[in-house]
């Protein structure tokens, strides 16, 4: 079983594509919708990957989005950590990538749930994954 920490404004996002990842053998083993607690819940948890959102504007998130990746490879500097989007955002990942992000899954909508999977199990692998 895979252990998914689901980091995300929209939890309601993560929750929905539960059921379809567990038939699949990933398990969302934790979920928080304020990146604050996204550390804490890493070394709590100790999931395998972390999928958390690409682009945290706004007042919403008090961590920004490279200051989560930074913090959660300090803890540990080999944490699977994969970036989620429904919209390109071709610099804002590439910047992330200079931050040790390992992958990151364009939502195209079709089918969210397939996508994250596909993702999720090549980087299991050890793969990185950027369509």
């Amino acid at each position: 079983m895979i252990k998914v920490l689901g980091i995300c404004k929209n939890s309601i996002f993560i929750k929905g594509i539960q059921p379809y990842l567990a038939t699949h053998n990933i398990e969302i083993i934790g979920t928080c919708n304020n990146s604050t607690h996204g550390q804490s819940e890493y070394l709590k948890l100790n999931p395998d990957i972390v999928l958390r959102d690409a682009s945290w504007a706004g007042n919403f998130y008090t961590v920004s989005e490279t200051d989560l990746i930074v913090q959660l490879k300090e803890v540990n500097e080999n944490a699977s950590i994969v970036a989620m989007t429904n919209i390109k955002e071709p610099e804002l990942i590439n910047c992330l990538k200079t931050k040790n992000l390992i992958g990151y899954v364009y939502q195209t909508l079709n089918d969210p749930s397939k996508e994250i999977f596909n993702c999720t199990k090549f980087l299991y692998k050890g793969c990185d994954q950027f369509p």
